[in-house]
């Protein structure tokens, strides 16, 4: 029997594994969903790491997406968010998360917020490092003992692991490609970003406000558009502007509870989409769960097993999996049963990490 992920929701300003797994079935302070003591109080660290999460959760509510917000994910958040001001190197990260969160609250869904661009730290290649926002290089190159050096990311050809591996230079974005299917490795790219009225495909792409428009399923370039506002002609949500959602081939104002839809980030106020708009909720460990029932902690996992034709079929509905406590053996093997790391921590050298980069020396 195997098993596959179902829903992975997306990541927030920071440096995890890049896939969100959920929080704890506890309160705000309670990540592991523990009652058996009471809670600390917040730093002010942590008190400013949550208002940047809330912040981005109301970001999506405006803007559309999918981000955990789950009690404990935003404990993780905090947690880690707090280790990462406060590291060596890290002395702008502070006020540039503050500025960002300031600029987001009324900025345009689909606005340019430099503040939002992660600053470079103090640190020269060769220090030691435990997150990229301490290195003068933007990139933090980390060992099997969740600590590294800061050092120049690849160029286009190298190895990487994520797009954080990978330079690019200015109107330029990274990624990661792998070679094969379920590789955890892969090769940096490098791809121009081009604005309206320029061409796009091969090795260039739209930027944020415009969308590549080609001329038939076989073209390998295109133009880019600007992206159509309420009433506009779309053949998805890519062509509207941020924010809407492409409803009967017009770009319109995303549907709200009750209302029918079709993707499941296509509702407004972060509600989710299951044939309807719907409030979601966060359900426990062995629970059923979907594109609305989402997990308080672990992934949503749906069970499979060989047909009688030889084809897969659901075993029983999707149900919550707990994730991996920090320090646990992580990996291919623990994927395959639905396993993963807790949110914000990464698997590094077979073990979830939870990473403070103080102490990397």
């Amino acid at each position: 029997m195997i098993s596959i992920s179902l829903l992975v929701a997306s990541a927030c300003g920071s440096e995890g594994n890049g896939k969100k797994q959920g929080g704890g079935s506890g309160g705000a302070d309670d990540p592991g969903g523990s009652r058996s003591a009471p809670a600390a109080a917040l730093t002010a660290d942590e008190r400013t790491c949550e208002e940047q999460y809330r912040t981005q959760i109301a970001w999506t509510h405006r803007c559309g997406g999918i981000i955990n917000e789950s009690p404990a994910a935003i404990a993780r958040f905090r947690k880690l968010c707090a280790h990462e001001i406060n590291a060596p190197g890290a002395e702008k990260l502070r006020d540039a998360r503050l500025k960002c969160g300031e600029r987001r609250k009324n900025a345009a869904c689909d606005a340019v917020i430099p503040e939002c661009e992660l600053p470079p730290g103090s640190l020269a290649n060769g220090a030691p490092c435990g997150s990229r926002s301490q290195c003068q290089s933007r990139y933090c190159r980390i060992d099997d003992t969740g600590c590294g050096v800061c050092a120049t990311p690849g160029a286009a050809g190298s190895a990487c692991t994520s797009a954080v591996d990978c330079a690019f230079g200015e109107n330029e974005v990274s990624t990661c490609d792998p070679q094969e299917q379920g590789a955890t490795t892969g090769v940096c790219n490098s791809w121009k970003v081009v604005k309206a009225g320029e061409t796009c495909g091969k090795d260039s792409l739209c930027n944020a406000t415009s969308h590549c428009d080609v001329a038939d399923e076989k073209a390998t370039t295109g133009t880019c558009l600007e992206n159509e506002g309420v009433g506009g002609k779309c053949d998805n949500k890519f062509s509207c502007k941020l924010g809407l959602a492409c409803i009967s081939g017009k770009c319109a104002a995303r549907p709200k509870e009750g209302q029918a839809c079709k993707e499941v980030d296509d509702c407004a106020d972060g509600l989710a989409c299951d044939k309807t708009c719907q409030r979601v909720v966060y359900v426990g460990v062995d629970e059923e769960c979907g594109l609305v029932r989402r997990c308080a902690r672990g992934r949503c996992i749906q069970k499979v097993q060989p047909g009688p034709n030889g084809e897969a079929s659901a075993a029983g509905p999707a149900t919550c999996v707990d994730p991996i406590a920090d320090g646990g053996a992580c990996g291919q093997e623990q994927a395959n049963t639905g396993k993963y790391c807790d949110d914000f921590a990464r698997c590094v050298g077979g073990r979830c990490t939870f990473v403070d980069p103080a102490q990397c020396k």
